[in-house]
């Protein structure tokens, strides 16, 4: 039987909480404080913690922090208010190690909230603990050679909608970023599309993607990156300030009814889904949408679906690593229009839902390792010399 660890300080929420997890047949136990649950986890051996992020006796940061050295285990982590100080070095843990996240209402618990929990914690559950230790260790670790990914260009697009490679120091961005010494970005060898449109959607397990993507990811590709990371709004802000100081693209939090111009990126905030609304010579104008229609905020169908709609030019869809089914409606948008679809492979997908409900549409061009996502996006928006697609079209070839 699946156990779960409810860490809460309130009794009501923990009672709450544990009965209706045991209802659907969980063996729950309870913890009233992070030492509690920290001083039995070992006992427990819990499958799942949920776990509160703020708690009387200490930070959730160091919880985690913990639980993933002691007994590395999912978390799912009921967000309430939270302090500057507290969010900031919260953050490091969600990107680090596997967190999902719920935003906890303030006025008390209701049903649906109850319900959404119960569904988080099912997804988690089908979680390999064991690949936790290891997704962890490596996450201290850099990549530092560069990747190539597949061969593929765009396919709505051809040599004529091609510009060659920019060689611009964008004056946008501050290159004297604090990029890790051993991370290098993919070469752009060929012409890169003019005015390259990449959506990127991850849920739980995708923050550290996201941002060896964007540290891999060259400016000289001059695309426009949107990003719908699923995190509560205490998050987004900052998770686009990390993301920011990683990149050589100029990366902030979108803000309502903006132009976006090539060579920027921009993460759609925690409590509002990302709408692309206008593409023409003055770039990509977006909006954001309060209204919660998809089950999920920010949502990544949303915002690949108008950029399907709206997009005149290239464009490149890609899923990560997350749980639940967003982002595979959008993927069959993109690709409807000729678009270009990449979903992270399940070896390297800490949470494999997201990526393979997208495959299972049989609209994902490419299938491609978590560290090679970056190679593969400028691989689909640039266009090789005719040399290198006549070699690439030989290979393998032998004589009779």
């Amino acid at each position: 039987m699946t156990r779960i660890l409810v860490v809460d300080d309130a009794a009501s929420t923990r009672t709450v909480l544990g009965n209706a997890l045991a209802d659907v047949g969980y063996e729950v136990k309870l913890a009233a404080s992070g030492r509690d649950a920290l001083e039995r986890i070992d006992a427990i051996d819990p499958d799942v913690v949920t776990l509160k992020t703020t708690l009387p006796d200490g930070d959730a940061v160091d919880a985690i922090e913990r639980i993933m050295t002691i007994n590395p285990t999912p978390v799912l982590l009921l967000c309430d208010e939270l302090p500057e100080e507290t969010a900031d070095s919260l953050l490091e843990g969600v990107a680090r190690d596997v967190v999902s996240y719920l935003e906890q209402p303030v006025a008390g618990l209701h049903g649906r909230f109850v319900a959404d929990v119960v569904e988080a914690v099912g997804d988690l559950e089908t979680v390999d603990a064991s690949s936790l230790a290891l997704a962890r260790t490596a996450a201290t670790a850099r990549v530092a050679q560069p990747v190539t990914g597949g061969q593929t260009s765009l396919r709505r697009n051809d040599t004529a909608n091609a510009t060659v490679p920019s060689t611009r120091t964008d004056s946008r961005r501050d290159q004297t970023s604090s990029r890790p010494d051993d991370v290098t970005t993919v070469p752009v060898e060929g012409t890169t599309l003019l005015e390259s449109i990449v959506v990127v959607g991850a849920s739980t397990g995708g923050p550290k993607i996201a941002e060896r993507l964007l540290e891999r990811l060259p400016a000289a590709l001059d695309a426009t990156v949107l990003i719908v990371q699923h995190m509560p709004a205490t998050f987004t802000g900052r998770f686009a300030d990390r993301l920011d100081t990683v990149s050589e693209y100029p990366v902030r939090e979108a803000t309502e009814d903006e132009w976006l111009s090539p060579g920027e990126a921009v993460v759609a905030p925690g409590d509002a889904d990302l709408e692309v609304v206008d593409h023409d010579g003055r770039g990509l104008r977006v909006r954001l949408d309060d209204e919660q229609t998809r089950g999920v905020q920010p949502s990544i169908d949303v915002t690949m679906e108008t950029a399907a709609e709206t997009v005149t030019g290239p464009l490149c869809g890609v899923v990560l690593s997350g749980m639940g089914g967003d982002g595979a409606a959008g993927i069959e948008a993109v690709d409807a229009v000729g678009g270009h679809t990449i979903a992270q492979d399940e070896a390297t997908s800490q949470v494999f839902d997201i990526p393979c409900q997208a495959i299972a549409t049989g609209c994902v061009d490419e299938v491609v390792r978590g560290d090679a996502i970056a190679a593969a996006i400028v691989d689909a928006c640039t266009v090789r010399p005719a040399n290198d697609r006549a070699a690439a079209n030989t290979e393998g070839e032998t004589d009779d």
